[in-house]
């Protein structure tokens, strides 16, 4: 029997639907509701059903182009203790970085301890190997995907992580590439400002600045100033619980939970130009007395 006498089947889904309605059916299958973080963003995402991508190499494009094209991923470091300097999650493979058009990158590199503890180093200095082959890494990502949105976060994994956020910011603000990338992006996207913030347990700053910004100003001085203000806040904080923990004392009332505090008026602005930390120290307790802040 010849081969043209054999009875082929073709896929119903492939040839009788339009591809447009097939688009929107993946939509339903390979969306999530919120960014995509960790291995689970590609292997086991939470109310996603990926098993679509395994049914045939055409489904797999126009289904993959999908879950790469709309979905926003955040981008975390690995730990270099696990021995993958430089790599982040979720994983890309080389190949699928230009479909890729929505991003939350995580500028904190979280680095391992001799004891094997997240974050936690005998010595501390800013010049990590491993925070900047994070931010290698992440120039590379920018320059290869083709990205419609951009965000920049620092999300320190607990209260107390000065040492560990300035170490990824010195990276970042000694890296010519990683800010040349970011100033290109309105030459081969439609990105014109980033939102940057940052996001710690119990108060947070965010902004929204031009691409060009990471050439011009320094991102580690603005990080400083936050850390600066953060301090500050929390030192109110603190007074103010134990202020009104007194009064519940005294009236046999329970504390409430706070809610997280907006570093916008201590901060104000991105610092630019060579300014000092004991300079912007001194300019900042200046503006709360002229504002009557204590």
């Amino acid at each position: 029997m010849s081969s043209a006498s054999v009875p082929t089947k073709e896929c119903f889904f492939l040839y009788s639907i339009p591809p447009e309605l097939r688009l929107h059916i993946y939509s339903y299958l390979v969306l999530a509701a919120e960014p995509l973080r960790g291995q689970a963003a590609r292997h086991h995402p939470t109310g996603l059903d990926l098993a679509i991508l395994r049914t045939n190499r055409q489904i797999y494009e126009e289904a993959n182009a999908v879950f790469l094209g709309k979905n926003e991923f955040y981008v975390t470091s690995l730990p270099d203790g696990k021995g993958r300097l430089g790599h982040f999650e979720p994983e890309f493979l080389e190949r699928d970085l230009g479909l890729v058009r929505h991003l939350t990158i995580d500028l904190v590199y979280r680095w391992m301890g001799r004891g094997g503890a997240e974050g936690v180093e005998e010595m501390w200095k800013p010049d990590d190997p491993g925070a900047a082959a994070h931010i290698k890494s992440l120039t590379h990502l920018l320059r290869t995907t083709h990205l419609l949105t951009l965000h920049l976060t620092a999300s320190p994994p607990s209260y107390f992580t000065a040492k560990q956020t300035l170490t990824s910011f010195f990276a970042a603000d000694h890296s010519r590439p990683f800010a040349a990338a970011l100033a290109s992006l309105p030459a081969t996207s439609s990105i014109r400002q980033i939102p940057v913030s940052f996001e710690f347990p119990d108060c947070y700053y965010r902004i929204s600045v031009s691409p060009g910004a990471f050439v011009e100003r320094s991102i580690l001085l603005l990080a400083c100033h936050v850390l600066f203000c953060q301090s500050q806040a929390r030192i109110r904080m603190m007074m103010r619980e134990y202020e009104e923990r007194r009064g519940d004392e005294k009236e046999g009332r329970t504390g409430q939970e706070r809610e997280r505090v907006d570093l916008e008026p201590l901060v104000r602005e991105w610092p630019t130009g060579g300014l000092e930390l004991g300079e912007l120290v001194v300019r900042s307790k200046e503006r709360d007395w002229a504002t009557g802040v204590q």
